[in-house]
């Protein structure tokens, strides 16, 4: 499993490079191994969207028991069980993951920024040496970066845990409201998708899409990652895009992007997958080509089975634009199937790219062998094109500009 962390060589020597946590890839092995499991989309779905890291609860666990002695309310000593009773999931209404990445920081800023100071210490937030070094940090008691240099006593532990901690009570509660039932993992973890243009206000309300309250965490399989630092937290990066095939049956595909399949700003499809992305909702993918052009024919404007001919199977269907503009080029593309299968119906997906550039597109059927003979089909494709030719400018079309292919055996019948 490889989720950008140091590699294990099996020569024993060392891989340098700049690696992200252990932790996220462990979690992907741990879930991956599970023996009884048979695995399906909605299985895979499942990891994809996981989020738990054991990372937390690593770093927090030679800290519990010094926290304990410093944590003196009733109200404060529940937050710390949750502390301490947390498994590292990011569940949206987790109050245990705000208090975390809350803490997490002030125990940073309390023991690193007076030896680093203020600008190295902006600086080193935002690298992956401060993940890799909090949890050794964390456990060594004597470590000199326990030490405040600003202060004529040499701080330890504990002292920075009990600052850390009230600094971390107390923010939030400045933050996101007095009472900790308003620390919920949702209210403090957003995801906006930020638009160039929407860093000047107010196009951030035309071009920015959000905010969501976001699922997910720093490192975590379900990778909503955010920076370190004080709450509330804005996802900064994550998955590209999300998808799921099975390869016993790839027409079964699901997938979803982190906005939408069109970068046209009012294009329908702009951002109408931004919701389900956030909310780990997938959409079937049309891989088939009849799931296509079953597709295809519920939108986009379109005659069907229009006769060219006395014969059953000599009938065409006729996509056209939606304007009423004329004359239009007229685009004929006849189906495959080695001449003895198939049907008009399983090439429509063909038509939207040239109706949306304004053509009309004819998708002829033809009798198949070996009911009938190869050059009779001809014939067939013959009187389709004439007919075509004839009735062209009837449905907006250009007799004077008809362009015919096909394909595999339609591409015979074309030439």
């Amino acid at each position: 499993v490889a989720a950008h962390q140091h590699p294990t060589p099996t020569s024993g020597l060392p891989v340098p490079g700049y690696y992200n946590l252990y932790d996220r890839a462990q979690r992907l092995d741990q879930l991956l191994r599970v023996p009884e499991m048979k695995w399906s989309l909605k299985d895979s779905q499942a990891l994809q969207l996981d989020g738990r890291t054991a990372y937390g609860p690593r770093l927090l666990k030679p800290l519990l028991l010094e926290l304990s002695t410093v944590v003196i309310s009733e109200s404060e000593r529940a937050l710390l069980r949750q502390l301490a009773e947390w498994d590292g999931s990011h569940g949206t209404t987790s109050i245990a993951p705000t208090l975390f990445h809350q803490f997490l920081y002030e125990l940073a800023r309390a023991a690193m920024q007076d030896e680093l100071g203020e600008v190295r210490f902006r600086h080193l937030l935002r690298t992956r040496a401060l993940d890799h070094a909090l949890p050794r940090l964390a456990n060594d008691a004597e470590s000199p970066w326990w030490d405040n240099r600003g202060t004529p006593t040499v701080e330890k532990r504990r002292d920075i845990l009990q600052q850390a901690w009230r600094a971390t009570i107390d923010h939030l509660s400045a933050t996101l409201g007095k009472t900790p039932a308003s620390w919920a993992w949702s209210k403090a973890h957003t995801l906006t998708h930020n638009h160039p243009l929407g860093q000047q206000k107010p196009l951030n309300l035309l071009f920015n899409i959000g905010p969501f309250e976001a699922p997910g965490g720093r490192e975590v399989p379900n990778n909503l990652s955010h920076a370190v630092g004080p709450a509330p937290w804005a996802v900064t990066y994550g998955p590209s895009t999300r998808r799921q095939i099975d390869f016993a049956d790839a027409s079964q595909a699901q997938g979803i992007n982190p906005i939408g399949q069109s970068g046209v700003l009012l294009d329908p499809h702009h951002h109408d997958q931004a919701e389900a992305y956030v909310a780990g909702r997938y959409q079937t993918m049309y891989l088939r080509a009849s799931d296509l052009s079953a597709h295809t024919r519920s939108t986009v404007p379109m005659q069907a089975d229009i006769a060219y001919g006395d014969a059953s199977a000599e009938t065409l269907d006729l996509f056209f634009p939606s304007d009423s503009q004329t004359p239009h080029p007229v685009h004929i593309f006849i189906h495959g199937g080695y001449w003895r299968a198939l049907d008009k119906s399983d090439a429509s997906f063909v038509a939207p790219a040239f109706v949306q550039a304004g053509a009309r597109v004819v998708v002829p059927n033809y009798s198949l062998c070996p009911a009938v003979t190869i050059e009779a089909i001809a014939m067939q494709m013959v009187a389709a094109l004439a007919w075509t030719f004839r009735n062209a400018a009837l449905h907006g079309g250009d007799p004077k500009r008809i362009v015919v292919a096909g394909h595999s055996a339609g591409g015979h019948l074309a030439a």
